[in-house]
């Protein structure tokens, strides 16, 4: 007879092993799509995914688009509606770290993660001035929405020596962080 723990392990490693069998099916170029994905926090819209992509290996969107289709088919990615109704996708705590494992050994990990950290500082530059705009609202939602992709972004641009990306992202958050009474996340 096992014990909780025991049953959890066991648990754990046949979910594991059922990722690993979905992930094992794709064809190459989806696995790479795949374990890239892990560098976004939280969850991601398609444009994101796209941007990233294309910095790092030169993807179409409709490449992008494709790959996504077949991930959400494969169970491996979920598709949900933001608060205004924009699609956004995001995996499972479980398949994230089964894709962030597969990222760690990414050759172009790197590129991927300038990417990404580049998309979120123009995406934050964006959105600079957003309870000035006239859809100020939504533009605050979407800052809310990708706010631990953010955090990411400023995290790695702070390990990785880019101080000015870096002085240049959080500077364009800082409106955002007081807005919303996160000035102790900004002065962080």
């Amino acid at each position: 007879m096992l014990s909780r723990g025991g049953e959890r392990t066991d648990r754990h490693h046949t979910l594991r092993n059922a990722i690993a069998w979905s992930y094992d099916l794709l064809r190459p170029e989806e696995q790479t799509f795949f374990r890239r994905l892990a560098v976004f926090a939280g969850g991601f819209s398609l444009d994101a995914a796209e941007a990233v992509s294309r910095a790092v290996d030169g993807s179409t969107f409709i490449t992008v688009l494709d790959s996504t289709g077949t991930l959400i088919d494969a169970s491996l990615l979920r598709q949900e509606a933001d608060r205004d109704g924009t699609a956004r996708y995001r995996m499972l705590e479980t398949i994230r770290e089964f894709a962030g494992e597969r990222f760690a050994e990414d050759e172009e990990q790197d590129d991927v993660r300038r990417a990404h950290a580049q998309y979120f500082l123009w995406f934050a530059t964006q959105y600079e001035l957003a309870e000035l705009l006239p859809n100020g609202d939504e533009a605050v939602a979407r800052l809310e929405a990708e706010r631990a992709n953010l955090r990411s972004a400023l995290t790695w641009l702070e390990e990785a020596g880019e101080s000015e990306q870096f002085l240049r992202l959080a500077g364009a958050l800082g409106r955002y962080w007081y807005g919303q009474g996160h000035s102790q996340e900004g002065r962080g």
